[in-house]
């Protein structure tokens, strides 16, 4: 009666890498366990959320979504010295260089509101989020990223380098 705890035990199979040019999938795949448990506990206004994964997969990125269904243009997150307010609409960069860039660096919170109703999320340790400009406006938290950088660095990789760096 105090406390509600319900677990949720997926796999995904999912490509085990990238190829040595970063351009596609290798065919091999892995098994990529995830047991999530939802907890909520009686007095809560909050949902508690643990999620525990097995990574054996290089080069992907994980996230879980939250659809808000909040009419919102802006969202917000926690920065290093305060709550920075972003667009959600992607924009025109006109004569910058760089794109509109979806994803943002969060310290402990991102949410979004429209004045009356919000959805936030509170992630120890977690630190991108989207919040995507849909008719939902889903709240897309990175879980995992590994993607290697050094493919970046070095885009003429022979494959006894790339063996090196991935063995």
């Amino acid at each position: 009666a105090l406390r509600a705890v319900y677990k949720i035990e997926l796999e995904m199979e999912i490509p085990a890498a990238a190829t040595l040019d970063g351009r596609d999938r290798l065919r091999e795949t892995v098994t990529l366990p995830i047991v999530t448990k939802l907890i909520l506990e009686k007095g809560k206004r909050y949902l508690k959320i643990n999620t525990k994964l097995t990574n054996k997969a290089r080069d992907h990125k994980l996230y879980v979504n939250f659809p808000s269904n909040i009419a919102a243009d802006y969202d917000y997150a926690e920065s290093a010295f305060a709550v920075e307010e972003r667009s959600i609409r992607h924009k025109l960069t006109l004569d910058n260089t760089e794109p509109f860039a979806p994803c943002h660096p969060m310290q402990n919170f991102c949410g979004v509101s429209d004045g009356k109703c919000g959805l936030a999320f509170f992630g120890g340790g977690l630190r991108e989020y989207e919040i995507r400009d849909d008719k939902y406006r889903t709240v897309a938290i990175t879980l995992l990223r590994t993607h290697r950088a050094y493919m970046t660095a070095n885009p003429d990789m022979t494959p006894d380098e790339f063996d090196k760096y991935t063995g």
